[in-house]
């Protein structure tokens, strides 16, 4: 692995992304961090950022790092309903995976672009938004009229609504319906 790489460089992208594009392709989310996690441990190089409370106490001036492949043999990807969280092997613990970028030119030879595999693959189709995230939009826009949900979880945007919805005596749509509101799952 190339210790020269340019941390400071346009083309590190957040993991989110290429974890976007593998769930497209699996259809699995979980498998998709599954693959990306072992892209990470072998053929496309990784780095962290370091900020906020996420910031190494043990090099407080350390700001970017090139990870090595063996750092993904000791940690994991996982996704979960509101984001990608990394897991260190021996571990329960997740952490959000804030901070961690992957080398585009190393996704681009790997096959992981923006463009679509096949031509089949360029036709877009928007998600069907059904009546529940419709309802939990609505309930959302009127309990957060300055979009304050952004700062929560889905679980506590859902309990934030609870009266709302009372008040409007509709059934108060589920956690999911409410992660897909927020953009938070597919």
């Amino acid at each position: 692995m190339s210790e020269d790489l340019p941390l400071d460089d346009p083309r590190w992208v957040p993991l989110e992304a290429p974890h976007r594009l593998l769930t497209q392709r699996t259809g699995n989310r979980h498998l998709a961090a599954q693959d990306l996690t072992a892209l990470l441990a072998t053929r496309v190089r990784s780095m962290r950022r370091y900020f906020g409370r996420l910031r190494d106490l043990s090099r407080p001036d350390l700001e970017r790092e090139l990870l090595p492949f063996s750092f993904w043999a000791e940690h994991s990807l996982s996704s979960w309903s509101d984001g990608l969280f990394i897991r260190p092997v021996r571990s329960s613990q997740p952490i959000p995976a804030a901070g961690l970028y992957a080398w585009k030119p190393d996704l681009d030879t790997v096959g992981l672009t923006d463009a679509p595999a096949t031509a089949a693959a360029s036709v877009t189709t928007e998600p069907v938004e059904g009546p529940k995230i419709r309802l939990a939009k609505e309930l959302m826009a009127a309990v957060y009229p300055n979009q304050e949900w952004r700062e929560k979880g889905p679980v506590a945007v859902r309990k934030d609504c609870e009266a709302m919805a009372k008040a409007k005596k509709v059934a108060l749509p589920g956690v999911d319906s409410f992660a897909r509101a927020m953009g938070r799952r597919t």
